[in-house]
């Protein structure tokens, strides 16, 4: 993110970001897009290490999933020491909310229903995992665990709402101790030493758990033939799933 200025530089070393490559002259192009601030690239990946609320390069912004250094799956560090957020351009969008009527889903459950959503917003590529709760919240109590650091990877489980927006710590057994205080409840911010009060003072963001709808319009994937084209695929493969 830049301001302030009406010329820039850019440096790129492909030689840093390629240790083993080599490129030879003339053998690299480098295309520059300026993105609006209301309009930014579809994928935003934020360090969550004790180092960045110092670190100026903290959020990162890429326009397509093959951009991610690493890979979007193979990186291990989008599952422990970052946040990789997908946007979803829902701003104005008109779509039917609840269940509706074929084979494989509950009409009864909820009544289908037009809804639009006022803003684009990211959600989590990822289940926030066992590694990521234990980095900000120092505990981890998940119940589905294993030997070995596979557990980092894995979703962190049996957490509840007071632990994620209204905690203030835990006593030296262990034991979950929380914040007795409605004025944490959404839509106020969280407690500052909640799991999201700590997200929050760590990057500088506005974090918080998706509302049902904004929850509900990004997990439609495989519906795109239905008009949904947000982050669904008809693969069910872009948010919300831990690989």
């Amino acid at each position: 993110k830049v301001s302030g200025k009406d010329q820039y530089s850019i440096v790129w070393r492909p030689d840093l970001d390629w240790p083993d490559h080599v490129v030879p002259e003339g053998g690299a192009r480098a295309k520059v897009t300026a993105w609006a601030s209301d309009n930014t690239p579809k994928y935003m990946v934020v360090d969550i290490t004790a180092s960045a609320i110092n670190n100026p390069d903290k959020v990162r912004y890429y326009p397509e999933a093959e951009f991610l250094p690493g890979g979007l799956l193979q990186n291990p560090a989008y599952k422990t020491t970052s946040l990789v957020m997908r946007r979803i351009p829902a701003a104005g969008v008109e779509w039917t909310m609840g269940s509706v009527e074929e084979p494989g889903r509950d009409s009864e459950r909820e009544t289908a229903h037009k809804v639009t959503l006022s803003d684009d917003y990211y959600i989590g590529v990822f289940p926030v995992t066992q590694g990521q709760w234990m980095r900000l919240a120092g505990y981890n109590y998940s119940v589905f665990k294993r030997s070995g650091d596979q557990n980092h990877f894995r979703p962190v489980d049996s957490v509840s709402y007071n632990e994620i927006r209204l905690v203030c710590g835990k006593d030296v057994i262990g034991n979950h101790v929380y914040a007795d205080d409605s004025a944490n409840l959404y839509p106020a911010a969280p407690h500052a030493d909640s799991f999201l009060g700590k997200l929050r003072t760590l990057t500088g963001i506005a974090f918080d758990l998706p509302s049902e709808a904004q929850w509900e319009f990004a997990a439609r994937g495989g519906n795109r033939s239905r008009g949904y084209k947000y982050s669904g695929s008809d693969n069910l493969n872009e948010v919300g799933w831990y690989s």
